[in-house]
């Protein structure tokens, strides 16, 4: 079962998505150039639908071991491999 999100924000370069978790985990889709950026993805696939609307397939960014870590594989993911 993906995570809950506890806010989801548009931006004109992108989005953010915030867990409802205690370590509230963020993360980002950047639009560059029509290609969309996940930066520290936490796969939740509503999110991850919701972040890849505005561009072609997504690149990955990860800061945080953490964040791809604990994170659940789902078709979702499969885009942005770390």
């Amino acid at each position: 079962m993906a995570p809950a999100i506890k806010a989801f924000d548009e931006y004109p370069f992108g989005v953010s998505w915030v867990l409802e978790e205690s370590l509230q985990r963020t993360s980002h889709a950047l639009v560059v150039d029509g290609r969309v950026w996940l930066v520290d993805p936490v796969d939740v696939p509503e999110a991850i639908e919701r972040a890849t609307r505005s561009g072609r397939r997504p690149a990955c960014s990860s800061c945080s071991t953490a964040t791809t870590a604990t994170a659940p594989r789902s078709p979702g993911a499969s885009a942005c491999r770390t």
